[in-house]
């Protein structure tokens, strides 16, 4: 499932693993410098010595003490060519392999070591809103954790508001002007942490649906070490799954034994696939963004349905046809009947013959709507979560049916659909 890359922030199930205590010992932090002229800055965040001088792995000058600060362009905003890649970069082979894990478009991306007892105070940040970003080319921050212990990083976007203690390898992706911030080093050691800034994307979006399972995941290794076990043959560009290909869900998985066949973009389904279960369930239809959406078909052990999906639910109209002789004809609305249909009962139900034709509110029978019974015998009125109710006729014709009796079939009805939904 998509987080939302606007108000959101997202805390990974996955681990990166690489050894790039190597890669640290290597760079040779530069103690803060309170006189120095970027102080300005940190002081506003009050990092007077919760941190020392970071070290650059893209910067804009190209220079590992070039600025962290973004390259400004009020007409079209923070863009991924205004960075170089630095000799840091370039030095660094595993943190290079942990920046390269992560396929969007990059702007600054640096490593900070935050000293023992170092707190950054709650605040956000304006990436977005000082540089003018188009909405569905958001900047983000991606957080990984290289070392460090008993380091607080708290996250509140007024609807959410949690403290986490990341392990080695872990991160976090937020939208820094919506997701306030704060960290603390409680431990006896330097926290170092890898910051990457850049363009969220689809591949960041759905990084749930294409990563979520915990596991570790080896980066410096081509293939990744995917310890769920699972296997994809197909396309790539960029690194990144693309075009067409076969994805199956290895033992170890919480989806073994399922398959998708068709097509990706950025990683995730998307254009047209089958996905088949290991039960033996499958969709066949359009994707967009991981999930079903547009024209398709699922087909089960109860039946089948086809018609329109949005965001994986069944949505706007469709047809569903149910091996115990059930049948519904019309609208959909968040997975559930809503709107105008039509239900239908045959051979072998033993409701055949029955039939209402009307609106529907959450599943069931409700507004207008006409229920005939298989002797003919019919209610023509209002319906209310499933009952008769307000204003109506009943009989055949001109003559009147029992009243107890239509609704005990009608009840009946209702508890066969209640019972197989």
């Amino acid at each position: 499932m998509a987080w939302d890359t606007k108000n959101g922030f997202y805390v990974s199930a996955v681990v990166l693993d690489a050894p790039w205590e190597s890669d640290l010992e290597a760079l040779h932090f530069p103690k803060y410098d309170k006189d120095a002229a970027a102080a300005g800055w940190r002081k506003a965040r009050k990092m007077d010595e919760s941190y020392n001088n970071p070290i650059s792995f893209k910067s804009i000058d190209g220079s590992s003490r070039g600025s962290i600060s973004a390259k400004r362009h009020n007409d079209r905003g923070e863009h991924p060519e205004d960075y170089t890649w630095t000799d840091a970069y370039h030095n660094s082979p595993a943190i290079r392999s942990v920046i390269d894990w992560f396929k969007i478009e990059k702007t600054r991306t640096s490593v900070y070591q935050q000293v023992p007892g170092g707190h950054i105070v709650f605040h956000h940040d304006l990436d977005n809103q000082r540089l003018n970003f188009d909405s569905n080319k958001l900047t983000v921050r991606i957080w990984i954790q290289l070392s460090g212990e008993d380091c607080i990083y708290r996250l509140s976007n007024g609807d959410v508001d949690i403290s986490v203690n990341l392990q080695r390898g872990q991160f976090i992706v937020l939208n820094a002007d919506n997701v306030f911030h704060e960290t603390w080093n409680h431990g006896s050691k330097n926290r170092n942490l890898l910051n990457i800034t850049g363009r969220a994307n689809s591949w960041l979006k759905n990084i749930n649906e294409i990563w979520g399972e915990p596991q570790t995941i080896k980066t410096m290794e081509k293939n990744y070490n995917k310890s769920a076990g699972e296997k994809y043959v197909g396309d790539y560009k960029d690194g990144v799954r693309h075009g067409q290909g076969t994805y199956t869900y290895g033992p170890k998985s919480q989806w073994a034994g399922d398959k998708y066949v068709g097509e990706f973009k950025d990683g995730i389904r998307n254009g047209q696939g089958t996905y088949t279960h290991a039960s033996g369930e499958n969709y066949v239809g359009e994707w967009k963004d991981g999930k079903p959406n547009g024209q398709g078909t699922e087909t089960n052990a109860y039946g089948k349905y086809v018609g329109e999906w949005k965001d994986g639910k069944k949505h706007v109209q469709g047809t569903e046809t149910f091996a115990n002789g059930e049948k519904y004809v019309g609208e959909y609305e968040d997975g559930v009947r809503h709107g105008q249909g039509t239900v239908t009962y045959s051979v072998p139900s033993p409701y055949a013959g029955f039939k209402y034709v009307g609106e529907f509110k959450n599943d069931t029978f409700h507004g207008q709507g006409t229920y005939t019974h298989a002797s003919g015998e019919k209610y023509v009125g209002e319906f209310k979560d499933g009952k008769y109710n307000g204003q109506g006729t009943k009989g055949v014709g001109a003559v009147a049916m029992d009243e107890d009796s239509a609704m005990a079939a009608l009840d009946a009805t209702l508890d066969e659909l209640r019972r197989k939904a």
